[in-house]
């Protein structure tokens, strides 16, 4: 058999679902990130989309550098050739570095 229990220990919420002007924050500025600057280390075009921002990024050459937005610079930077080594480097062929 069912109970019916009252709670008479909780008070009334006094929200009533609306926000009060005073509880808004309004921004009108939009977020502004940082640009990192990536180089083209391969003898090729390279046209990728930033992973974060979906943004179409293209290099048209080797040594062409490139202003990408700082959130999707760590995606950009993993990208390499293949998974061998090169040329007595320990380095994996890398596609990209930071122009410093």
């Amino acid at each position: 058999m069912a109970r019916k229990y009252e709670r008479k220990d909780v008070e009334e919420s006094p929200w009533d679902g609306r926000e009060d002007e005073e509880d808004v924050l309004e921004t009108t500025e939009p977020t502004v990130y940082n640009k990192i600057s990536l180089i083209n280390l391969i003898s090729a075009k390279v046209k990728l989309t930033g992973p974060v921002t979906g943004k179409e990024y293209e290099w048209s050459k080797a040594g062409a550098v490139l202003a990408v937005d700082e959130r999707d610079a760590p995606g950009l930077l993993s990208k390499h050739l293949g998974d061998k080594v090169c040329c007595g480097s320990d380095a994996v062929n890398r596609v990209f570095a930071i122009k410093e």
